[in-house]
């Protein structure tokens, strides 16, 4: 009984991450036509800054943010591309490439939220393109308002009382992600997934963001 259980339980964490639980109605009818697609810039909501920080610095930061972000993101989905039975089998452009075609037509990571989908199939002549959101407080790219080494351990420690965890609030700031692929032709999307983490006192801010890349690549389409 207790193995049947396991395999029960085993059985459900698969499914859940499964790609095609977030397949759209569109997906069959439209990705098997796909040959390449592109990893767009990341779009973020909810970045605080402190008051003294200018406005170019600013750009520099969201600009140094996104270069990180997306490369990670692009990164992390490459490697499960391959032959293989369950690997992503399609092209993913570089991004380097991506953003160069971009700023060609005038579209960079300040415009892109308004930028339209045929706008972008114009721009990068691909067959679909990952849209991506995070919306977050922190800086994902970094790790200097990380708390001390000390502290982490010793937090550790109280992680594992049971009693101490349910008094205390151990969560720090929240992460949520979006993201879609969208079809460049029909301009609607195919696959869809959103996913939200907490970071906790033990954690790194790029920890996060290699949490949530992994959670976009192991649930990404494209296997059959």
């Amino acid at each position: 009984m207790k193995q049947f259980t396991l395999l029960i339980l085993a059985l459900g964490i698969l499914a859940c991450a499964s790609p095609s639980k977030y397949q759209t109605s569109s997906y069959d009818r439209l990705a098997s036509k796909h040959k390449k697609i592109a990893i767009l810039p990341v779009i973020f909501e909810g970045k605080e800054f402190d008051e003294k920080i200018t406005d170019e610095e600013k750009t520099k930061l969201f600009q140094k943010e996104n270069d990180f972000v997306q490369t990670a993101l692009y990164q992390r989905i490459v490697r499960e591309t391959g032959n293989g039975k369950n690997d992503v089998k399609i092209s993913i452009e570089s991004i380097s490439t991506t953003n160069e075609k971009l700023k060609k037509n005038n579209i960079d990571i300040y415009n892109l939220r308004d930028v339209s989908d045929v706008e972008l199939a114009n721009a990068l002549g691909v067959d679909a393109v990952l849209r991506t959101k995070i919306t977050t407080s922190i800086m994902l790219h970094s790790t200097k308002d990380d708390l001390p080494k000390e502290i982490l351990s010793t937090a550790r420690i109280f992680i594992k009382d049971p009693i101490i965890n349910q008094a205390i609030n151990l969560n720090v700031v929240q992460v949520f992600l979006s993201t879609e692929l969208i079809d460049t032709k029909a301009y609607v999307a195919i696959w869809a997934y959103s996913k939200k983490r907490d970071l906790e006192v033990h954690d790194k801010n790029t920890d996060l963001l290699a949490w949530l890349t992994n959670d976009v690549a192991r649930r990404f389409p494209y296997r059959k």
